[in-house]
């Protein structure tokens, strides 16, 4: 029995050592990198983020698409880049952007790319694209997949201009979908989003701060509620479903509390039951039925707006990649919010609940 005992013993110590000498680098390097995991001063950072506080970017541009011009833009500035273009991104398939890429490196320009390798329910949309990158020696890496779920993600830096947006470089974000674009050369924003691409693209899991921005995961949450709780009097939304509970139990909460809110969505999630518990509580949401709603957009007080990459889940709040923005530059709200009414009054116009 007691030489039983040695034996299990001895067996248990041999597989120990096996197992760290084959898994025990992955396990510790995904333990350090774990999305769960917070930085200290970042946590308390977000626990006294205050909205009112945040600072007036006033070098800033937004647009909307469809818009094919805004392609043509696109392309051009990707064609004049003296310096640097970075690009992460959720889906890449435009050609003739993959083209423009091609063209500029031969005018030794350093170009990255961070891709998402497995997009929900189109796993293999970017291989196409990561093999001609490649092809064309251009850098480019699938993003970290132990870093987080998937790397929803929408920044693109060329030279000293950011852009973060709800888009994806596919033709039909440009052609057919609503979606927004921020454009923006303060230098404090950008440098943090050239520090958060080179850590992305190198593999590397860091947390990162700014007051005017929202890097998910870990802090996403935290912000958005804040903002959400920060309305007194009304709040728009672009977002394309609504499928995360405690968000939608917070926006019923502020309902209560006579918040006015109004909803567009695609009109793909009209009859989702959360859209429909929504309604129930009288909040005013619209199918945006006329092209596809793809937009990641909060308006609060016709004052701050929220543009973003995540949708309403939990995927996308806690496990994703994402990038926000938060503005109260007074023209790009104004620029929003009659966007917002009009596609409002055409929702109501065009789809009956």
């Amino acid at each position: 029995f007691k030489m039983n005992k040695k034996i299990a013993a001895l067996i248990l110590v041999a597989i120990f050592t096996i197992f760290s000498i084959l898994f025990g680098k992955d396990y510790l390097d995904f333990q350090n990198n774990s999305p769960s995991k917070k930085d200290a001063e970042i946590e308390k950072q977000v626990k006294n983020f205050d909205i009112s506080k945040i600072d007036l970017i006033e070098n800033v541009e937004i647009f909307q698409t469809p818009n094919l011009e805004l392609l043509e833009d696109f392309i051009e500035k990707i064609k004049n880049a003296k310096k640097n273009i970075y690009i992460e991104v959720y889906m890449f398939t435009e050609k003739r952007i993959l083209q423009a890429l091609k063209e500029v490196k031969n005018k030794w320009i350093e170009i990255k790319v961070v891709l998402e390798r497995n997009p929900y329910l189109s796993e293999n949309i970017n291989n196409k694209t990561f093999d001609e990158l490649k092809n064309a020696w251009i850098e480019v890496n699938w993003s970290k997949q132990k870093n987080y779920n998937l790397n929803h993600s929408k920044l693109f830096i060329i030279d000293d201009l950011a852009i973060i947006s709800t888009w994806n470089l596919t033709y039909s974000i440009f052609s057919t979908n609503r979606d927004f674009l921020v454009f923006t050369e303060d230098k404090r924003i950008v440098e943090t989003l050239k520090k958060i691409f080179n850590s992305d693209f190198n593999w590397e899991k860091k947390d990162f701060y700014d007051e005017n921005l929202v890097i998910s995961p870990n802090i996403s949450r935290e912000k958005i509620e804040k903002l959400l709780l920060s309305a007194e009097r009304n709040i728009k939304i672009y977002i394309q479903y609504l499928k995360d509970k405690k968000i939608n139990d917070l926006l019923k909460n502020l309902k209560q509390k006579n918040i006015d809110i109004e909803i567009i969505v695609d009109k793909s999630a009209i009859e989702n039951e959360e859209t429909k518990d929504l309604q129930k509580n009288e909040i005013n949401i619209k199918a945006f039925n006329w092209k596809k709603m793809h937009s990641k957009v909060i308006l609060v007080d016709e004052k701050y707006v929220f543009v973003w990459s995540v949708n309403f889940s939990e995927y996308s709040l806690d496990k994703n990649r994402e990038m926000w923005i938060i503005l109260k530059n007074e023209d790009i709200v104004k620029r929003i919010l009659e966007i917002f009414k009009n596609d409002f009054i055409e929702a109501s116009n065009n789809w009956q609940n």
